[in-house]
């Protein structure tokens, strides 16, 4: 009977949950929506209906009148949103004790300290999410502190207890942008790292040059290495890892979680709480990362810093042809919008003029175009994992989607009774060589 009665109980906090994220939600989106009144001046953008978006308010330090009047109501709703995702993590980390015993290697289970001397401020930074951006806009970061081993109330901030946040993302679109960071557009050093090794171990009758190379690793042959290497606990990566692997949420409470769904409104709550404490003005780091020419500039010098490797296993055509899908599959380029660059015109522009294409045809890049780009990349991708590996990426990757809210089974991932497209719009190159 006493089971029963527990039982009963803990569907009723569960349902409460639900209830509260629920309510907080449709709360939020009236806000978010809503006229221009409750919308900072002059705000920046990054531009992109698939990539983190972000607007703060123009000027040097937030005051704390934006706690205030108007902007009180949001901010107490996001709180209380912050209030119900770690309520979600505590009651997971209550039925999963094993999650506090999580195996650690040298990038998991630590905390980036971003320090200012007298208001400390705790970041950990995951791959694939927004690690880039955080490591460009906070202070010089000055030391790693493991949270099992450091108390980061000790030591010289004794006086006040440092403001935490982490990020997290829906798992499957994680490891989606993963394979086209990494694999798909041109990064030789993932091509060698993970790349041969994936076509060594799981591909038969590899050519010569793909074993030589690792440039042509598919997403399922991606996705069954990820599968296999959370398995055997062998050749796994950080960048594809489980979250709940890294910064210990199990072991810390930290003040926000932000999610990478909602991650203008969880940044500018980040931005305006670390500003108002401390008094740091990080809008010039902020002007300096979040504008559109700054963003495709970082990913096409990377690529030409690799020119002379990519070289030796295809032409650069193809190879800017690749970053131009990953550029449809995040929404930045529309995926009608073809690449203009011939054969010569990509091996001889500089990588100044290949941005300025990039940014023209951004243009032409109508916004209805571009909205479904990374859900139908999405589709594509895992539409093309047989269903027996997805269940054991879910047993695997399980404590992801349960401590952070996510729906393990989608509809467009596991219904596979309607007819599948074969156009693989993104990730099959039908490469014909323009001269």
């Amino acid at each position: 009977m006493k089971c029963c009665v527990n039982s009963g109980n803990r569907i009723r906090e569960l349902l409460l949950i639900v209830i509260s994220v629920s309510f907080i939600m449709v709360l939020l989106q009236t806000y978010l929506m809503s006229p221009a009144q409750n919308t900072p001046r002059n705000s920046r953008s990054m531009n992109s209906e698939n990539e983190p978006s972000l607007s703060v308010p123009n000027g040097t330090v937030i005051k704390a009148q934006s706690t205030k009047g108007k902007y009180e109501t949001p901010v107490l709703l996001l709180k209380q949103l912050y209030q119900v995702r770690h309520q979600l993590v505590e009651d997971v980390c209550s039925r999963r004790p094993e999650l506090f015993m999580t195996k650690k290697s040298n990038y998991e289970m630590k905390i980036d300290l971003a320090i200012e001397e007298k208001h400390p401020v705790g970041y950990c930074a995951m791959p694939k999410l927004a690690s880039t951006f955080w490591g460009k806009v906070l202070p010089g970061r000055k030391k790693l502190a493991h949270i099992n081993q450091t108390d980061l109330t000790q030591g010289p901030h004794t006086l006040k207890r440092p403001f935490t946040f982490m990020f997290v993302r829906n798992p499957y679109e994680r490891v989606l942008s993963g394979y086209v960071d990494k694999l798909f557009v041109p990064n030789t050093l993932f091509w060698g790292w993970t790349g041969q090794y994936i076509l060594q171990k799981y591909r038969a009758n590899s050519t010569e040059l793909s074993l030589r190379c690792g440039h042509d690793v598919t997403f399922p042959e991606f996705f069954h290495y990820l599968v296999q290497a959370e398995k055997g606990q062998q050749k796994s990566n950080a960048h594809f890892s489980p979250m709940y692997r890294h910064c210990g949420p199990c072991r810390k409470k930290y003040d926000v979680i932000g999610h990478f769904e909602t991650f203008t409104q969880d940044t500018n709550f980040i931005l305006e709480t670390i500003m108002n404490e401390t008094g740091l003005d990080l809008s010039v780091n902020i002007d300096k990362s979040v504008t559109e020419r700054t963003r495709i500039q970082d990913k096409i010098r990377l690529v030409y810093g690799m020119k002379k490797k990519i070289l030796k296993c295809m032409n650069f055509q193809e190879a800017l042809e690749r970053v131009w899908k990953g550029l449809q599959i995040r929404g930045f380029l529309g995926v009608k919008v073809k690449m203009p660059l011939s054969l010569d015109e990509s091996e001889n522009f500089s990588a100044d003029q290949i941005v300025d294409v990039i940014l023209e045809a951004r243009k032409k890049s109508t916004a209805s175009d571009r909205r479904s780009n990374n859900k139908d990349a999405l589709t594509e991708a895992f539409r093309q994992v047989p269903l027996s590996t997805l269940e054991m990426y879910l047993n695997l990757y399980g404590p992801d989607f349960e401590l952070y809210g996510y729906e393990k089974r989608p509809e467009a991932i596991f219904d596979r009774t309607t007819v599948e497209d074969k156009t693989y719009r993104y990730f099959k190159l039908d490469h014909e060589t323009k001269k």
